[in-house]
């Protein structure tokens, strides 16, 4: 009876062996393989992939991956690329074909081609976004470039060729790498207006002209932007060269109060002995440009001039002259 047992036995492990000899690998020669290899690139794909399942079941990762390199040489010369365990998976330039192998490996995307685009600011502004930026292939990348109080753009690059002073760039169908840089200069800014002269601290002069011996006021206008320290100073030459500085009064730049005035007026006084003659007075105007100093690592000045004309025909003490208003 045992001898039976052991006929019957045998007989259904040699139907098992012989069924499961027919069953083709777990990782089949894929649609796509069939479609685009011959049969005998076939048999290589699906000798391959049962080498890639034994090593990689023995833990063999050296044999694995070169088992998938051989198989992928064998897809070289069609549009196509193999899974990691050797089997195919996706169509180059399509999506995932679902119809790889399934059964211990695992489908995976090619990894997309990317680009590197750097973007730098300079002292006074900003780009966003900054530093390396990594774009897929074919894609686009927007900046933004903005100034600090203060400052304004200056200039952009693009891979060392200036773009203008945009304020945003875009590259778009990217297919290299690029660099990107912009850079600041100061807004400061510094204008006198028109200095009004006047007579004896009461109004202005009649045709510019006064009489020696008299004092004489003054009312500048000074509009500046993002400047510190403005200082305002006035030299002239009557009888001598001499330079004063001006306060800032009411709105106005004006003479200090003169220690000779017995009213304490803002004023400066004509010598008694000053010649008749046309004299200029010249205001000069002076501040720190703050933006431009960060930028240059030294500091730098901004200085605007106005000059004015004052004609003195007599003196205090003369009563034939009528000139002043």
């Amino acid at each position: 009876m045992k001898n039976k047992y052991r006929i019957v036995l045998s007989s259904l492990l040699m139907a098992v062996l012989f069924i499961v000899s027919c069953v083709p690998a777990l990782a089949v020669v894929s649609n796509y393989d069939s479609q685009y290899l011959s049969s005998d690139q076939q048999s290589e794909i699906a000798s391959y992939t049962n080498a890639w399942n034994t090593a990689n079941a023995a833990g063999n990762t050296a044999a694995a991956e070169a088992a998938h390199e051989a198989a992928e040489t064998v897809r070289s010369t069609a549009n196509y690329s193999g899974g990691q365990d050797g089997s195919q998976y996706i169509p180059l330039g399509g999506g995932n074909s679902g119809s790889g192998y399934s059964g211990g490996g695992y489908y995976y995307p090619l990894a997309p081609t990317t680009y590197t685009i750097t973007a730098t600011a300079g002292t006074g502004g900003s780009i966003s976004p900054s530093g390396s930026t990594s774009v897929t292939s074919g894609n686009s990348q927007s900046y933004s470039m903005a100034a600090n109080p203060g400052y304004t753009i200056a200039d952009v690059k693009v891979d060392g060729s200036s773009v203008g002073v945009p304020s945003t760039y875009s590259f778009s169908d990217v297919t290299a790498s690029h660099t990107i840089s912009v850079t600041f200069a100061s807004a400061a800014s510094l204008n006198a207006g028109s200095a009004i002269i006047g007579d004896n601290g009461s109004g202005t002069l009649k045709n510019g002209t006064t009489k020696s011996g008299y004092g004489i006021t003054v009312s500048l206008p000074v509009t500046a932007s993002y400047v510190s320290g403005t200082t305002v100073t006035a030299s002239y030459n009557f009888t001598s060269a001499k330079t004063v500085s001006l306060e800032y009064v009411n709105g106005t730049w004006q003479f200090p109060v003169n220690s000779s005035s017995a009213t304490n007026a803002r004023k400066i006084y004509i010598p008694v002995e000053t010649p008749d003659g046309t004299y200029t007075i010249t205001f000069t105007v002076k501040a720190l440009d703050p933006q431009a100093t960060a930028l240059t690592g030294s500091n730098v000045y901004l200085t605007t001039t106005q000059n004015v004309s004052v004609t003195v025909k007599g003196t205090m003490y003369s009563d034939d002259f009528t000139g002043n208003s």
